[in-house]
């Protein structure tokens, strides 16, 4: 078993220790199956019940995995089921108080990561953006009012249809604004809505193209959550590195696991402050009820803006 995976093999399941440590080394946890293939995992509370309502879990007993046997040997600890689930190896995404399992079809993490990628990403190519959620449109209207003030070019990374763009460009008629994101059908969406911004299929790894305090300000939404631990600090680094005056970021807020799969959530406040970087750092969370939200249920979502010290306005 990987260090970070979870296994389950006919009436017994193991996790690695950091997941068992981080659900308090409990005695009886809990474990709901969704969809015949995934599964949600939390530590057990006796006070309460569990049913699955969106990412919640709430309720009271639903006693599936008990009797923990600590295997000092393997580093993880081996949990007797009661009742049958899926088996096999599972990737965790962290839920706040619950995690999510989703299968692995591989025994590489990476490829599977991007299997998986692959196969959600006609989900992910937007729709029009009259036919989205209008909450969400109040979202990227407040978030173009935060960017307008920081200069006069914009660089969205991870731009999907445009949507943030296409606020910005009614608040900053005038600003020069470009975009770039990897799905090409979400682009060609983009490029209707808001035809001034220069717009290309590119990826956030792949920023070299870019030129050193080339563009006012860069920002993200939602993007740096299915970015890696492992990779985040660098993508981080090479948007200070092209942003002349300010680097944003509006993203999900939570703490850091290093065995999460494909979402990421983070302290962004925390990772700046450890990148040490010569920026005026603020940094706010909105609480689940704020509609800047967005109806992220475990989670909540939070702004990051870093202006540089040496900015030019």
């Amino acid at each position: 078993m990987s260090a970070r995976t979870v296994a389950i093999d006919a009436d017994r399941m193991s996790l690695p220790n950091a997941l068992y440590e981080d659900l308090g080394s409990p005695s009886t946890v809990v474990l709901l199956p969704v969809d015949g293939q995934s599964l949600w995992l939390r530590r057990r509370d006796p006070r309460s019940r569990v049913r699955r309502t969106a990412h919640f879990l709430l309720g009271r007993g639903y006693d599936v995995c008990t009797a923990v046997l600590k295997d000092r040997t393997t580093e993880s600890a081996t949990y007797q089921l009661s009742r049958v689930v899926p088996t096999g190896e599972f990737g965790v995404a962290n839920y706040g108080e619950a995690h999510f399992l989703i299968p692995l079809d591989s025994k590489d993490e990476v490829a599977s990561r991007e299997q998986s990628w692959a196969e959600i990403q006609e989900y992910h190519e937007h729709l029009p953006i009259e036919q989205q959620d209008a909450n969400a449109w109040a979202v990227s209207r407040w978030l173009a009012g935060v960017l307008a003030p920081l200069g006069n070019s914009f660089l969205e990374i991870g731009c999907g249809a445009g949507r943030n763009l296409r606020a910005l460009a009614d608040v900053a008629p005038s600003a020069n604004i470009a975009g770039i994101d990897v799905n090409e059908s979400a682009l060609s969406l983009a490029r209707r809505e808001v035809p001034s911004a220069t717009l290309s299929a590119s990826s956030l790894y792949a920023l070299d193209d870019w030129g050193g305090a080339s563009v006012d300000v860069v920002f993200t939404s939602g993007v740096l959550v299915h970015v890696p631990h492992t990779e985040v600090a660098g993508v981080v680094r090479e948007m200070h590195r092209i942003a002349s005056n300010a680097v944003v970021h509006f993203e999900l807020h939570g703490p850091d696991h290093p065995y999460d799969y494909h979402r990421y959530p983070r302290d962004y406040g925390a990772l700046h402050e450890l990148l040490d970087l010569d920026t005026e750092t603020t940094y706010e969370v909105f609480p689940r009820d704020d509609f800047r939200s967005m109806g992220t249920g475990s989670f909540w979502l939070a702004l990051l803006v870093a202006v540089k010290s040496q900015r030019q306005f």
